[in-house]
């Protein structure tokens, strides 16, 4: 995610306990706070996750511009929209656990994502679309909570729902041949 911080303060991977408070105060503070893939984000920030939060994939879901078959991911959509290559979190892992990585090497993974998520913000969030944007962003908790805790389905009440609207669809093709 992109947070904007005061200008002239530089920013670097926080490695120590204080580090993580400044960017906690700044995600609480900032203005607009933009990432790709709020759900996944919002579990890394529990506490700081708000109204001022904006998902450049869920812009790009809302304007209806996928990176052709390839989706919403976010390298799709830069390769797409901007011909540039961005790496794949593949790329920078090659197999092994995150935390062997050098943090300087996951560090430039997170800038890019940062950085082209806040392009595509700036590139393509109209004052047409802000307010539509505004509503899916209040969604992103519940459904990122139903994904993560799941959720209990009524499985009878579903088949039922579905006798019902197989019933109902067949009365209105039978109306419809009869007019």
């Amino acid at each position: 995610f992109y947070v904007p911080l005061p200008a002239g303060q530089d920013y670097q991977y926080p490695t120590e306990r204080d580090d993580y408070r400044t960017v906690a105060s700044a995600l609480r503070r900032s203005g607009q706070v933009w990432c790709h893939n709020a759900k996944h984000e919002r579990f890394f920030w529990p506490g700081y996750y708000g109204k001022n939060w904006r998902d450049s994939m869920l812009l790009m879901w809302l304007l209806n511009k996928p990176a052709g078959e390839r989706g919403y991911g976010l390298k799709a959509l830069i390769k797409h929209h901007y011909n540039v290559d961005l790496p794949s979190f593949n790329d920078i892992t090659r197999g092994r656990d995150v935390r062997a990585i050098p943090p300087e090497e996951l560090c430039q993974y997170a800038c890019n994502d940062a950085f082209w998520s806040l392009q595509l913000g700036n590139d393509f969030c109209t004052e047409t679309v802000t307010p539509l944007l505004a509503t899916e962003m209040e969604m992103v908790t519940v459904v990122g909570s139903i994904e993560h805790r799941g959720m209990r389905i009524d499985t009878a009440a579903l088949a039922a729902l579905k006798i019902g609207l197989a019933e109902r669809s067949q009365a209105l093709r039978e109306e419809w041949d009869w007019l």
